[in-house]
């Protein structure tokens, strides 16, 4: 084996990898009539690299004429890949031209099976006497078949196709995908399909080069596509931080409607400090202080303090701009951090906060302050909702099926409109005068990024709604 022979297995290795990349593509992606043309392409291309391996170590005259006819298989799924392939990434072209050279060269593949003598072209005689690049290779002279012409025109038709459609496309105003892959395109096809006849004429004298035309033609088919794939990357990755900035605003739009009741919880602890400090200055202005009193007094202060210090890191991580961090949470110490940080405003509002927790819940894999953010936005939407009568907002959490912790908040307003259940997780869909419309639909997100679904139901007998999330359960997590 010498660098010319290693030149083959390298078109063929190139060839499967951009394959499997393309098939792997083409199963997770939404739009996949392309990345499957652009698979089975590849792979007549590695195909055809290994039969003109076997060419060029043919011995005999049947031996050859039965690698020829094998061929042609390859080159009939390349037929169809190209014209598939073209047809879906571009959109345009002439059907008709499509079906007839896929059509035409099907024929011509049966034929080359079932006729008694080869039917596109012959292999007279062959001779191991010529050397290329320093290697020694069979070399064949040839007669063409009486399906040869309908063969060529096969291959007119679908570059005709290829032109036609790449003209289409260059109208439409998209002209580099036009010149760099239906320009490529034809140039590799009329490439290989002029090297060809001139090795079969006998004017040049090497070894067929059809997988090397062929791996420009899935180049060029490649290129856009992936620059395709790196653009819809970047959209997506675009959208991640764009959902994480509407996060962060909706948290500190949250933080605007909780400022009265944070107020209010913040002056409790910072009040009893004063007092405590004050009289503990009082008792050390005596004659004799008595220090045990000090003592429960500055353990008082200490105790306040670490309340009011707790409150702001509760402000300071909602407000604070973050990615996804998943870690092992309590479901219940979830949602008792909720209801105290919402207890303040719920007594303003002369609304009755109630919790029922389950004993024994396992942990759940989540994000902390996420998971506060969707739940003070349910509350606080449940809040809203009520009107007179009975005022009461109810926090849940069990166990649900398959190992998950089902969370719901409830409240006893009146409903949700039947036909408005499922337009309300619609962004900027709002039934409130000054919403923004983000809040549900930030949630269900962020709740889905958890491996979970937020949804949305009317309580029986008209007695306000229910949001509900279930969220997988972490795996070996106790209560």
């Amino acid at each position: 084996m010498n660098w010319i022979t290693i030149l083959w297995p390298m078109v063929a290795a190139t060839c499967l990898t951009m394959a499997f990349i393309n098939l792997r593509l083409a199963m997770s992606r939404g739009r996949r009539g392309p990345h499957l043309f652009f698979f089975t392409a590849a792979l007549a291309v590695a195909a055809l690299a290994v039969l003109e391996m076997m060419l060029l170590h043919a011995v005999s005259l049947a031996g050859y004429q039965d690698i020829l006819r094998r061929v042609q298989v390859p080159l009939w799924v390349m037929v169809v890949s190209v014209a598939g392939f073209v047809k879906t990434f571009f959109g345009t072209g002439r059907n008709w031209l499509a079906l007839a050279a896929v059509g035409l060269n099907t024929v011509v593949l049966i034929a080359s099976f079932v006729a008694p003598a080869p039917a596109i072209r012959e292999a007279v005689s062959i001779c191991r006497a010529e050397t290329f690049g320093g290697m020694e290779f069979t070399l064949a002279t040839f007669s063409n078949g009486p399906w040869n012409v309908p063969a060529v025109i096969s291959i007119t038709l679908l570059l005709l196709f290829v032109a036609d459609a790449s003209i289409a496309l260059w109208r439409k105003g998209e002209r580099r995908r036009a010149a760099v892959v239906g320009g490529g395109i034809v140039l590799f096809l009329l490439t290989g399909r002029l090297y060809g006849v001139l090795v079969e004429a006998g004017v040049v004298r090497t070894p067929y080069f059809f997988s090397f035309c062929f791996l420009g033609v899935v180049m060029a088919m490649g290129h856009e596509l992936s620059e395709e794939v790196m653009r819809a990357a970047q959209r997506k990755l675009e959208m991640e931080q764009l959902r994480s900035q509407l996060a962060h605003a909706g948290r500190v739009s949250m933080m605007g409607q909780l400022a009265t009741a944070l107020a209010h919880e913040l002056n409790q602890p910072l009040g009893a400090i004063l007092r405590n400090a004050e009289a503990a200055e009082l008792i050390l202005q005596s004659d004799s202080p008595d220090l045990e009193e000090v003592a429960a007094i500055v353990s008082d202060i200490r105790r306040d303090d670490l309340r009011a210090g707790g409150v702001i890191d509760r402000l300071r991580s909602l407000l604070k701009r973050r990615d996804l961090a998943l870690h092992p949470v309590s479901p219940a110490e979830l949602l008792s951090e909720v209801v105290s940080m919402l207890r303040s405003d719920a007594s303003a509002r002369r609304v009755q906060l109630e919790l029922e927790i389950s004993q024994a819940l396992p942990l759940v894999r989540g994000d902390r302050v996420h998971l506060q953010q969707v739940l003070l936005n349910l509350v606080l939407n449940a809040m809203d909702a009520l009107s007179t009568g009975e005022r009461r907002v109810i926090l849940r959490a069990h166990t649900g099926p398959s190992r998950t912790v089902v969370v719901s908040v409830s409240d006893t307003g009146s409903g949700i409109p039947d036909d408005k259940l499922k337009q309300v997780f619609e962004p900027f869909y709002t039934t409130k005068s000054s919403g923004m419309g983000m809040g549900l639909p930030i949630s269900r997100t962020i709740i889905q990024m958890h491996g979970g679904n937020l949804t949305a139901e009317n309580n029986p007998g008209g007695r306000g709604a229910t949001f509900r999330f279930s969220l997988p359960a972490e795996e070996g997590g106790g209560a």
